[in-house]
C-alpha cells in the first residue's frame, strides 16, 4: 500500500518561504523536494509555482484556463464535467469563471461546513443566519418580523394555522413562518405557513387564477 498524502505531509514539512534559504521546494503534486529550476516562477510575485515542471509535463496539472474548452475537472470528485455542472462566479477576480468544485460537491461541502458550525453553536441559525437572511432577502429586521407576526396573532395570514411547517426547520430546529413578498416589487405582504406560501407560488401570485381554482372546487363540491 502506497504512502498517503497525510503521511507524506507529516514528514519534513518545510517552513513557509524556506525555499529562499535552502533553494529547494516541495512539489504539491508529487511531494518531492526539487531545486528551484524545476519550478515555474510567477511573474507578478516572483514566487515559484506550487507544482514542479515534471508534474506539469506529465499532465498532472491542468493548464491555465483549461475550462475555456467547455469542460472542467472537479478536484473533489475527480470527474470531468461540462461547464453547466459548475456554478459561475459573479464577483471578484474570478468573475465569469466556473467555481472550483462542481455543483453537487459544492452542496456537500457547504452542508458539512454548516453542520460543523451548528455543532459548535446550536443557536447559530437564530443568532446569525436567520437575521442576515431576513435583511438580505426581504429588507426587514427580526424586530419587524416579530411585530408582523404579533399583528397576525401569531398565525398564518391566510389559513390562520399556528404551525409554520417550514421545511428549513428540519435542518435548523427553528420553525418559522415564511415571508411572503411580491417578486416584482419586493414588497413584503405578510407571513404565511409553508402550504399557503407554496400555493401562492404555484399559482404565480395570480388572483384571477386563484378565483378560477376556487370556482372549480365549488362546482365539484356541488355535484357531490
Amino acid at each position: 500500500m502506497g504512502t498517503t498524502w497525510s503521511e507524506k505531509t507529516r514528514e519534513n514539512i518545510p517552513l513557509r518561504g524556506s525555499w529562499k534559504i535552502t533553494g529547494l521546494k516541495r512539489c504539491s503534486k508529487c511531494f518531492e523536494f526539487r531545486r528551484l529550476e524545476f519550478f515555474y516562477f510567477v511573474k507578478k510575485t516572483g514566487y515559484p509555482s506550487s507544482h514542479c515542471r515534471v508534474c506539469a509535463n506529465r499532465g498532472l496539472v491542468a493548464p491555465k484556463n483549461a475550462w475555456k474548452s467547455g469542460v472542467k475537472k472537479c478536484p473533489h470528485c475527480k470527474e470531468i464535467k461540462p461547464l453547466s455542472g459548475f456554478s459561475i462566479t459573479k464577483t471578484g477576480k474570478r468573475k465569469g469563471q466556473p467555481a472550483t468544485c462542481c455543483k453537487p460537491c459544492s452542496v456537500k461541502k457547504q452542508k458539512i461546513s454548516r453542520e460543523r458550525r451548528v455543532a459548535k453553536d446550536p443557536l447559530l441559525y437564530r443568532k446569525k443566519e436567520w437575521p442576515v437572511q431576513l435583511l438580505k432577502k426581504y429588507g426587514i429586521t427580526v424586530e419587524q418580523y416579530n411585530a408582523m407576526l404579533e399583528s397576525q396573532n401569531g398565525c398564518c395570514a391566510i389559513c390562520k394555522t399556528e404551525t409554520p411547517g417550514n421545511r428549513k426547520g428540519k435542518l435548523s430546529g427553528e420553525w418559522k413562518f415564511s415571508v411572503d413578498h411580491c417578486h416584482a416589487t419586493g414588497v413584503v405582504r405578510g407571513l404565511l405557513c409553508n402550504h399557503c406560501n407554496a400555493a401562492l407560488g404555484l399559482a404565480k401570485d395570480n388572483p384571477d387564477l386563484l378565483e378560477i381554482m376556487a370556482d372549480y372546487l365549488r362546482r365539484s363540491l356541488s355535484r357531490e
